[in-house]
């Protein structure tokens, strides 16, 4: 099949959403379909992931307005793809409306995926509620299909926009983050580790201010980029942690790995996700996880991970403490962890995609 995705951003640039499309890319053109990508330049100025055998990668002139990328021509670029393909949207402002007006217009089937819900953030956050009731409401009502990542997120969204075809395909973990990781020992403090993206929804201020009040001895690595790291920068310094707290930036491959391997616990406090692929991968490298109750978020961790209940930082840094000092459940919480992310491989992902791909190519949904 022919298949066209469309991200705001993709790799090099740093984040969870660009880093599944280039997964789902990849891995359907190895399975033999023609799939290309329409993306953004920004976030590539150092260099772009090159087009190979049946992937063809086209990064398009972008400039980005209220936190959001604006593709001037994705629109007359998307006119002119073959009309026997099939279109996979991934959620973003402006640009999911311009590929659902000219997959309309050429009558192609459209998938919309849900990867998260849209914070208001920046000067024009005012206008997103507005936005979510018009144009995003548009998109998903008029897909041949919505993809959600989580049950708790179709649930909730499903009857707010009023959707008839909706699944749920959860992203998938490769194998190459199953790791043997290295256990807490007397001789150094325990780490404890965030993967994402450095933006106000990820919450970061709150896991440090938590950290700041922890009594266990303890590290904290945050690995990632974005808008807030001179906010985190600022932070660290006013508490004191600059011996303690690590912002390492953008870590891939090798690097990363070794960042989960070395870690004892990881921690993440979005308020809401889709279905982080941190999370994920750090489940495979069987490290318990700490997380707030929030949509997406409990669903996966609720029976093999600490939920805390309060979205305070005194809440976090007590359950913490707590874990920090019980080593039999942190090797409970760690076996758990491993076991869960393995229902979640890649191949699975891409088959279950695959099937729904020829149902909506066949308009058999």
């Amino acid at each position: 099949m022919k298949i066209i995705q469309i991200s705001s951003y993709y790799p090099p640039r740093l984040g969870g959403m660009q880093n599944v499309v280039r997964e789902l890319s990849e891995r359907l053109a190895n399975k033999g379909h023609d799939v290309t990508v329409f993306t953004s330049k920004i976030g590539t100025k150092h260099g772009r992931i090159y087009s190979s055998k049946n992937l063809d990668i086209r990064y398009l002139r972008a400039f980005e307005f209220a936190h959001t990328a604006i593709l001037p021509g994705l629109f007359f670029s998307l006119l002119r793809v073959p009309r026997d393909s099939i279109i996979h949207i991934h959620t973003r402002p402006f640009v999911a409306e311009v590929a659902a007006m000219a997959a309309k217009i050429r009558k192609i089937p459209y998938i919309f995926e849900v990867h998260s819900d849209i914070y208001p953030l920046g000067f024009f956050k005012f206008l997103i509620p507005l936005y979510k009731r018009t144009g995003w409401r548009w998109v998903m009502q008029h897909a041949d299909i919505v993809i959600f990542l989580s049950q708790d997120q179709e649930r909730n969204l499903k009857d707010e926009y009023s959707l008839k075809r909706t699944i749920v395909i959860p992203n998938g973990v490769d194998k190459k983050f199953y790791v043997r990781r290295k256990t807490i020992s007397k001789q150094r403090p325990a780490h404890i580790l965030s993967v994402g993206r450095l933006s106000k929804e990820k919450n970061l201020n709150l896991l440090i201010e938590a950290f700041s009040q922890i009594k266990q001895s303890a590290t904290l690595d945050i690995i990632g980029e974005g808008p807030d790291r001179a906010r985190l920068q600022k932070l660290i310094k006013y508490k004191h942690l600059e011996s303690s707290v690590n912002l390492y930036g953008k870590l891939v491959g090798d690097s990363l790995i070794e960042k989960y391997r070395n870690a004892d616990i990881y921690v993440m406090t979005s308020f809401s996700e889709g279905l982080s692929l941190s999370m994920l991968e750090a489940m495979a490298a069987s490290l318990p996880v700490v997380a707030f109750d929030a949509p997406g978020v409990t669903e996966h961790i609720g029976r093999i991970g600490v939920v805390i209940n309060s979205h305070e930082p005194g809440a976090l840094s007590l359950a913490l403490d707590k874990l920090l000092s019980d080593k039999q459940g942190l090797s409970v919480l760690s076996e758990k962890s491993s076991t869960y992310a393995a229902s979640f491989s890649w191949p699975s992902v891409i088959n279950r995609l695959d099937r729904l791909y020829e149902k909506v190519y066949k308009r058999q949904l």
